[in-house]
């Protein structure tokens, strides 16, 4: 597993692990769900684009740890051909001044290792709950 760590400044990313600059560009962050009746199979929740050179993304409510996440950017060129790049990963940590993601192969091993992610944290709460002496 591969983690990547963006910087956060005023509540905006500093970055993302895929971008279009190209003026035909797009470009997006999302949470992801398995839907098989949405667009690729998959339900999105976007995130507000930042401004600024600097900024690539307002820091959204849903982004916490256990989020699985989409970052995409297409390119469309003026001959009718499309170049895409995807990143897969989901949110293992969020402070005022950075996010950690772990990235995955794909949209479906985001969303399970997401999940397992989130069992784990939660089986050591209740191990730490059950330890407790007080």
């Amino acid at each position: 597993m591969e983690h990547q760590t963006i910087s956060v400044e005023h509540g905006a990313l500093v970055g993302a692990p895929v971008w279009e600059k190209h003026k035909r560009g797009k470009n997006w962050w999302a949470r992801i769900s398995i839907d098989p009746q949405a667009p690729g199979g998959l339900a999105r929740d976007f995130a507000e684009k930042a401004r600024g050179e600097e900024y690539s993304y307002i820091v959204p409510q849903w982004a916490k740890p256990g989020t699985p996440v989409e970052f995409g950017a297409d390119y469309y060129s003026g001959r009718g051909r499309k170049y895409t790049s995807r990143w897969y990963g989901y949110i293992e940590q969020v402070s005022a001044d950075a996010l950690v993601l772990v990235q995955c192969e794909t949209a479906r091993e985001a969303v399970r290792q997401a999940q397992e992610f989130m069992a784990e944290k939660q089986a050591q709460t209740e191990k730490a709950d059950k330890t407790a002496w007080w």
